[in-house]
């Protein structure tokens, strides 16, 4: 099964990776934020990262070019993202990613994804 994208709880866009990805499952994601990000309409995203490897230094750095192109937007219409994760690696990984970029919204890491739900309507209902 590859990358699933879901929209369904709008304005939260749910994207699932498989657990073997690649540097182009990576890209794709880029590209159906980017699309997203081009309805201007303020959402938020979940990555389930749940049983996935960490992301290599090239897809960090893919990563990291995105958010410099696409700062302006992101921080206008992305008003927050959360990882799901299991795995302290790569919780510690984002986290220290985060603060190396400064992200121009707020992250969150939970380990399932009715947690990081909670907390997102939480946030959309004030």
């Amino acid at each position: 099964m590859g990358m699933t994208f879901d929209e369904s709880a709008w304005p939260i866009l749910l994207i699932s990776y498989p657990p073997n990805y690649a540097y182009d499952d990576v890209e794709k994601h880029l590209m159906v934020i980017l699309s997203h990000l081009e309805r201007r309409q303020l959402f938020a995203l979940v990555f389930d990262l749940r049983g996935t490897r960490v992301f290599t230094a090239s897809e960090r750095q893919l990563l990291w070019r995105f958010l410099k192109t696409h700062r302006l937007l992101l921080e206008r219409y992305c008003f927050s993202t959360v990882v799901v994760t299991e795995n302290r690696l790569h919780r510690a990984v984002l986290s220290a990613f985060a603060w190396m970029v400064n992200l121009p919204f707020v992250m969150k890491t939970y380990p399932t994804l009715e947690a990081s739900r909670d907390w997102l309507r939480g946030i959309l209902s004030n």
